[in-house]
């Protein structure tokens, strides 16, 4: 059941924790980004079910005015939930509809103004980690 999870940005520093309580390969470097401003707390969501995170969504910046790429999307596997993937789109429409307002674009998925094609938007994919250079 999907109803009773909250969806919501983390505060700030202080909720890295509950941010990395999923892994991921860049947890490492996420406070640094935090305090550096490649990444802001309001870009920074998290899906709860009972205070603990079952998905998270983040972005990240080299300038840290707009969110540049989606960075992090992971979704708690560890039960077998058989709505985690509801709970991660839910998630990401969420967080996507408060980071860029109707008169708004996000920021391309690949590629100058590329848009992934209707037959490969929603096919599963391997997981891939990709950050631009610093």
């Amino acid at each position: 059941m999907t109803s009773d999870l909250v969806f919501r940005p983390i505060t700030g520093l202080e909720e890295i924790e509950l941010f990395n309580a999923l892994p991921g390969p860049y947890n490492d470097g996420l406070a640094e980004d935090l305090q550096n401003g490649h990444c802001r707390a309001d870009w920074m969501w998290v899906a709860l079910r009972d205070g603990r995170p079952v998905a998270r969504v983040g972005w990240w910046s080299r300038g840290g005015i707009r969110p540049e790429v989606l960075e992090t999307l992971d979704i708690d596997d560890a039960h077998g939930d058989p709505h985690r993937t509801d709970i991660g789109a839910r998630l990401l429409r969420t967080a996507l509809t408060a980071l860029f307002p109707a008169d708004t674009l996000p920021p391309p998925t690949s590629g100058a103004g590329a848009s992934p094609s209707p037959s490969t938007a929603c096919a599963p994919r391997p997981p891939t980690h990709c950050r631009p250079p610093r």
